[in-house]
Formats: structure tokens, sequence, C-alpha cells
């Protein structure tokens, strides 16, 4: 039943990236690629947008037609409201998608389908693609918080515009990324063209992409489990005069871990995490086994708002949990502190886990 329902939400792409990266010329193939597909498409300012002006056929409430079936709106109103108007006067919409504008911090608008109950009712967030322009993001992540944050928080990157680079540059930028966040799928895109991916199907926030991911991490001595921060990726094309210290403060850093966990420690952990650090820890996913739970647990969340959801029984499968931390000046140290206070049978009043909760430093 549970699947039947998640099923028939409507299924939302985020798409996101900095000023000039490519977004609406991405969103115009992507309606032109699937011409079946009754796609609406939201504007975080709508003066921004470029879609070519034979296609718009109506206006209606603030709402575009387009010829090709699909409609348009401007991001004017809190989104529940604009997703209310949508589904009112547009029934049997396919696809969302949000586009936000090039500045725009995305984390927000991936709350609101993650936290709200009525947005979630009828929508699932499938993927926050971001586009970064082969040419120019070095600099716009030296210079920009808000390019950092689209990068972070991405499950797919575009390296877009690479028709317009060498491969020294390509490699370069695809290098950063994967330093930043080494858990997006990266690929590369020109004129809004992407080869051998299906942009409007990627399922990135399912429990079954979770479940799927693979996770390789060498062994952190001393700990029980294991532990990898990604580190920024060394090709025998990088110039060693080249700042290899650029973007450092963005990283990811994963655990695979057997021991089982105890629910309400990692709870009130992480919900203080989340909470402390929002501003830090900008995406955070995994698979996660409890004590005295059959079921998996597959935990996500996006700065300060999280969902988890049951994943099945565990089975005759290995019960091993494996969780990812994406954000700014990680320490994977007091993180894998944290994982194995919570894994440990010391009680949440004990001293250690209430020194743990009040640390400043924690990433």
């Amino acid at each position: 039943m549970e699947n039947n329902k998640q099923d028939q939400r409507i299924p939302v792409t985020i798409l996101t990236g900095f000023l000039g990266a490519g977004k609406t010329t991405l969103l115009n193939e992507l309606i032109r690629q699937n011409p079946t597909k009754k796609i609406a498409v939201i504007e975080n300012e709508f003066g921004e947008i470029n879609i070519d002006s034979d296609l718009v056929v109506g206006v209606e409430d603030g709402i575009f037609e387009l010829s090709s079936g699909c409609v348009c709106c401007e991001l004017n109103d809190e989104l529940i409201t604009v997703l209310q108007k949508l589904i009112k006067t547009h029934p049997g919409i396919h696809h969302l998608v949000v586009e936000t504008t090039g500045i725009a911090d995305p984390a927000p608008v991936a709350m609101s389908f993650l936290a709200d109950e009525t947005i979630q009712s009828a929508f699932r967030l499938d993927a926050v693609i971001t586009l970064v322009d082969a040419r120019f993001i070095e600099q716009q992540l030296e210079d920009q918080e808000e390019a950092c944050k689209q990068v972070a928080i991405a499950d797919v990157v575009l390296v877009n515009k690479t028709d317009k680079v060498d491969a020294y540059q390509k490699e370069t930028v695809t290098n950063i990324v994967k330093r930043m966040n080494n858990q997006a799928l990266i690929r590369e895109s020109a004129f809004g063209k992407v080869e051998g991916i299906d942009l409007l199907n990627l399922k990135a926030f399912s429990r079954e992409n979770i479940l799927n991911a693979k996770i390789e991490t060498p062994s952190l001595g001393g700990l029980s489990f294991n532990a990898f921060s990604s580190p920024l990726e060394k090709s025998p094309a990088l110039n060693p005069n080249q700042k290899t210290q650029l973007h450092s403060d963005i990283s990811s850093c994963s655990f695979v871990f057997s021991e089982p966990l105890d629910l309400l420690k990692f709870d009130i952990w992480m919900r203080m995490l989340l909470n402390d650090a929002a501003f830090k820890l900008y995406r955070v996913k995994g698979i996660l086994n409890f004590k005295h739970f059959e079921e998996k647990l597959v935990f996500q969340s996006v700065n300060n708002q999280y969902v988890s959801e049951s994943a099945g029984n565990w089975g005759n499968e290995e019960r091993v949990s494996k969780i990812v931390f994406i954000g700014k000046k990680i320490n994977k140290e007091i993180l894998a502190e944290g994982m194995a206070i919570c894994c440990s049978e010391k009680p949440y009043e004990s001293s250690e886990f209430l020194k743990l909760l009040f640390r400043s430093e924690l990433v």
C-alpha cells in the first residue's frame, strides 16, 4: 500500500545552479524531450524565465499554459499555496520542476518537500540537480557560499558548457565537485543535453537509491567501524602550482559499521547536530540498523529538516549501517565519536553522551 501511494505522488525535480549555469536551457530541453508528459514549472523569479515566447498560449491566475501541454508559474507566494493552485487548476500533472534563482540556496525549497505533510501527501522529491558552468565555477565556489551549497546538496551535478573548455579544465572541475560531494552523480553537458541518464526519473530521494548506494571505506584505526572522508582527488593533469586548498571546507564523510545504533541516543544527537549546525551540515543520508528493530531505517536530511522511513525487514541480510555527512568544515573524528557513542551500551544520561551533545566543535 505504501509503495502504491508513493507511486501516485507527483515527482519533483529541483533545478539549481549559479547565475548563467544554463538552467533554463536545460529546462527547455527537458520539456522538448518529454512531449507526452505534462510538466509543471515553478520559477523562483519569473523575470528570469526564458521559455520560448511562442510556446506560451495562455495565462490564468499567474499560471502560463504552454503549447506543449506544460504549465509554468512564478513563486511569488508561499510554495504550498502555489502547489495547491497548480493541483486545483491543472490536474493530471506528471512532473514538477522547481527552478531556483542563480543566487539562491536551494535547501529551503528541498526542505519544504521533506518537512511539510501537506506537500508530502501530493509530491515526492525525486532529485536535486545542480548545473555548474565549467568555465567559472571555480571562482564562484571561492566567492559565493550559495554556489557551494548548490553543489553540496545535489544528487546530480551537471558540469555544463563543456564545449567551451579543454580537457584539463573539465577534469579540474570534476575533481573539485567530487571533493565537495562524493555521493553526487557527475555528468558532462552542453546546450542542455545530457547523455545516458533520464533526469526526470532519478529517484535519488527514494529508499532504494540509498539501499543500493556503494560506499567503500578503508579502516580507521582504533574504531570498530570504518570511516572515510573524501580527499581532493589529484589528477596527473593537474597543475602542481594550483591551489589545492580551494573549497577544502566543503567535504563529505561516510561511515559503515555493523554495531546496532540506539534509537533514542541517535535521535537526540542528530536533532542537536542538525539544529545547532544547520548552516554547516547540508546533507545527511543513510540506511541504519537499530537495536531491537527488525526493520531497516532510511534517513535523509537537508539542512535541519529530516525524514526517515522503513525499508522493510533485514531478513537474512547482513545488518550493516551506512551513513554519509556532507557539509562545511566537517570534523570526521567528532562525527565518528558521536556514531560510536550511539552504538555503545552507555545510557543517554551518561557523562560521555552529554559531553558530546554540548561540544561546540561538533562539525
